[in-house]
């Protein structure tokens, strides 16, 4: 046998295990007995100015309304712990694998080879993180077919984020969202049409009238108002962890009532996003 067929057979030897790991991987939920240590990553995704910009100005305590938020949901499922991440910033990195490639089967392995590779490679600038997460910024607005992603079985988060103040909600809403990927959530909602799956994708779904809701599910990340219409939740103040999500990341207190307000009843309106 030619050495040169010797060395493809042992590629595709690797490559066959790559896949089964990649593809089976059913990661059980943390144990939460104690907080995860998240090192928040930055990167200048475009090269621009106004990225640069703004992860200079960057500091822990920007990342505090997230993890203030993650532990009021936590404290909602009663789980005893009173903060269930830690957020940290660490210096700025480059090089980070572009977006996942979803063309082929082997085009989306071989990104995720390379992947894996980068990960066994990555200096952690000594933080020991429990997950790691990679902040890419761009200026201006996200721009369509950027997937951010996290993946549990390395611990592992990607999000593509706004170099912009103005966008701080939603770039909130988006590490909430990947950050729980990491930890055993499923997103929620039709890949196809983007909308939320009832019922889990909803925040309430057992309110009547069903429509308009007043939250999003932040696994599906968008408030149904209409069977067929559902806008992006920009803040987390928008959004809550449901019955499902919590489940799956191992919060498995009683669930918390239903706080939804039926118009023409008592109380808070129903909140019309921006």
């Amino acid at each position: 046998m030619r050495p040169r067929t010797v060395r493809l057979l042992i590629l595709l030897f690797v490559t066959l295990l790559v896949a089964a790991a990649w593809y089976s991987r059913d990661p059980a939920p943390p144990d939460w007995d104690r907080p995860l240590k998240v090192v928040i990553y930055p990167e200048n995704a475009d090269g621009s100015a106004a990225a640069r910009a703004h992860i200079e100005a960057l500091s822990s305590d920007r990342f505090a309304a997230v993890e203030t938020w993650l532990a009021g949901q936590a404290a909602r499922y009663r789980l005893d712990l009173q903060k269930p991440f830690e957020l940290e910033l660490a210096d700025t990195v480059s090089g980070a694998p572009g977006e996942p490639d979803y063309a082929s089967f082997w085009a989306h392995l071989q990104w995720g080879l390379r992947l894996r590779l980068w990960y066994w490679t990555f200096d952690d600038q000594g933080r020991n993180p429990d997950i790691t997460f990679i902040v890419r910024y761009r200026e201006g607005e996200r721009r369509d077919g950027l997937h951010s992603l996290g993946i549990p079985g390395m611990d592992l988060a990607l999000a593509n984020l706004t170099a912009n103040e103005s966008a701080a909600g939603l770039n909130n809403v988006v590490l909430a969202h990947e950050l729980l990927h990491t930890v055993g959530a499923d997103d929620l909602y039709d890949p196809a049409t983007g909308l939320p799956e009832y019922p889990q994708g909803y925040a309430d779904p057992d309110r009547r009238p069903r429509h308009p809701q007043s939250k999003a599910e932040l696994m599906a990340g968008r408030i149904p108002l209409a069977p067929d219409r559902a806008v992006q939740a920009d803040r987390l103040e928008q959004t809550v962890i449901g019955a499902r999500t919590a489940a799956d990341i191992g919060w498995t207190g009683p669930p918390p009532p239903s706080s939804s307000v039926i118009p023409g009843s008592t109380g808070n309106p129903v909140h019309q996003p921006r």
